[in-house]
């Protein structure tokens, strides 16, 4: 791995259906660089998974497709929120640089933004600002609704805050930690 990352750890993970027959599940990757408090792994998932009938996955729309479309059953169809689009954290300037190799790795598209980067990747977003460790946390979670609402619900949930429209999306922010 490039950018000052040379020994990741790699593992397979196999998922057993209940038969004492394991089945290849996912091929996963992590940095062994120490963490000030955001440690970042990927993940994919292996075709020989998708292969098994036990998964009850759908059929790949294109040659090698594993994504999570096929792993991901539809009832979320059946639910209000669709897809997570953005993520924000705030993480010390020593983890976004151990990140930033796996982000690039995994085919995000990294790019400098006012204190700190943006990462993109298909319909994903993932902010990251650089802040003191004492300040390190989950931001905000933006959400795609499977329908437009035509008003605006707020919830509070411990000391986060989930607004959910006017529209078709939904917007969950936590407030800044301070140790």
């Amino acid at each position: 791995m490039a950018e000052g990352v040379t020994e990741p750890i790699e593992f397979r993970q196999t998922r057993d259906f209940g038969d004492g027959v394991p089945v290849p599940w996912f091929d996963a990757i992590l940095t062994t660089v120490e963490y000030d408090s955001f440690g970042a792994w990927a993940m994919e998932w292996r075709p020989e998974y998708f292969a098994d009938p036990r998964g009850n996955t759908e059929p790949p729309s294109r040659p090698g497709d594993v994504g999570r479309e096929r792993y991901l059953s539809d009832a979320y169809q059946d639910h209000l929120m669709r897809d997570v689009t953005t993520i924000r954290l705030a993480v010390t300037q020593r983890d976004l640089d151990s990140t930033v190799p796996l982000l690039r790795a995994g085919g995000f598209q990294v790019r400098s933004a006012p204190g700190g980067i943006t990462a993109r990747s298909g319909k994903t977003t993932i902010r990251f600002d650089v802040v003191p460790v004492h300040q390190v946390g989950l931001r905000q979670v933006d959400f795609s609704l499977n329908r437009s609402v035509g008003y605006r619900h707020t919830e509070r949930i411990g000391r986060s805050t989930l607004v959910v429209g006017p529209g078709d999306h939904a917007v969950w922010t936590f407030p800044r930690t301070e140790s």
